[in-house]
């Protein structure tokens, strides 16, 4: 079977543009942003902290990730270099976002902050 190439302006079109996301742990103590395609970057996260809590994580350039707020709430500290670069908020205990040492350009972030945001206001 011949496989048929597209051209790339029609590859480009098909992909879905990045678009700003806002999300935060349940407690709401950090809160962050990033402009990140989710609906096809999403993965299952494998680190030996998150497999049994079966975490989805989104995955978007490092660059379009900004912490909002919440940074002294970090289990870790944003700048230990020998650390395993994914941050839970210490008062919840939620994971909220990640950097992985062979991507270092790359954030991954929880599915469950980001979905957060897109529901109604509590009473």
């Amino acid at each position: 079977m011949a496989r048929t190439a597209i051209p790339l302006s029609r590859a480009r079109a098909a992909a879905p543009e990045p678009r700003p996301a806002q999300g935060r742990c349940a407690c709401g103590a950090v809160q962050f942003t990033a402009c990140i395609d989710v609906e096809s970057a999403t993965t299952r996260c494998i680190c030996p902290r998150c497999r049994g809590a079966e975490l989805h994580v989104a995955w978007g350039p490092r660059g379009a990730f900004r912490l909002l707020t919440g940074a002294a709430e970090l289990t870790e500290p944003l700048d230990d270099p020998l650390n395993p670069n994914h941050f839970f908020c210490a008062r919840c205990g939620e994971p909220v976002f990640g950097f992985a040492p062979a991507a270092a350009d790359r954030v991954s972030l929880s599915l469950a902050c980001l979905a957060r945001e897109t529901l109604p206001a509590q009473d």
